[in-house]
């Protein structure tokens, strides 16, 4: 992404779909991420630790930073590489037109969805949920608007990223840490030479004869049997 920038006008389908996407990500009404988030912070505030639910809290709004970063970075400002780019052809536009239309309006089908998992999970106690009840519920919800003000947080501090400088030389090294991916790259590579390593390894006992295979599973099997009978005794 640090080498894209400005690709929304070479590509302004992808952007606009794109778009829609992020803002479903971040829990923007009325886009379906804000119905699930919503009800998921309502449960998490009723039926567990606070903690946990500051930290949900926190969660929402570093998605609504990050989220914003990403597709800035990406669509808008200058472009920072000379990128081939090109706008998405007929056949990817029908699957991310239905993707982006669904995240606008497949929070209209709440009733039958629900309706649909009562009758067929009868064991679950799951209950249909109207469409005006879940508005209800997310609107009249104290924490839905705490939630909407910490998005809005998130937005807000990318917005005014430049006037915050002080926090982002705060932040500096945290952010090192992260563009090293903490670590977890190296150890990743290094967890995937060892498997590697041991799979050559191993290969040699795989001669691919098919008498060696069952010396193998015969040998194996009358291990097993005397391991029971020793342990039987």
């Amino acid at each position: 992404m640090r080498e894209m920038g400005g690709l929304g006008r070479k590509m302004p389908f992808i952007r606009n779909v794109f778009l829609i996407g992020a803002l479903a990500l971040a829990g923007v009404p009325v886009l379906n991420g804000f119905w699930s988030k919503e009800l998921i912070l309502e449960y998490g505030i009723e039926d567990g630790p606070l903690l946990a639910y500051m930290v949900m809290l926190l969660g929402a709004g570093l998605t609504a930073l990050y989220t914003a970063r990403m597709v800035w970075l990406v669509f808008y400002g200058q472009p920072r590489s000379e990128l081939h780019a090109h706008d998405a052809t007929p056949a990817m536009r029908i699957p991310l037109g239905a993707l982006a239309g669904g995240s606008l309006v497949t929070w209209l089908l709440v009733a039958p969805f629900t309706g649909m998992l009562a009758d067929t999970l009868p064991y679950h106690d799951l209950h249909s949920l109207s469409l005006g009840k879940l508005v209800s519920d997310i609107l009249t919800a104290p924490p839905t608007w705490l939630a909407l003000a910490v998005v809005a947080g998130g937005f807000a501090l990318w917005h005014f990223r430049s006037n915050l400088e002080a926090v982002s030389n705060a932040l500096r090294w945290p952010g090192m840490l992260a563009a090293y991916d903490f670590g977890f790259e190296w150890l990743n590579g290094r967890m995937t030479g060892v498997t590697n390593e041991t799979t050559r390894l191993l290969s040699r006992l795989q001669t691919g004869q098919l008498n060696w295979n069952v010396i193998g599973i015969g040998g194996g099997l009358v291990f097993v049997l005397v391991y029971l009978m020793w342990g039987g005794a």
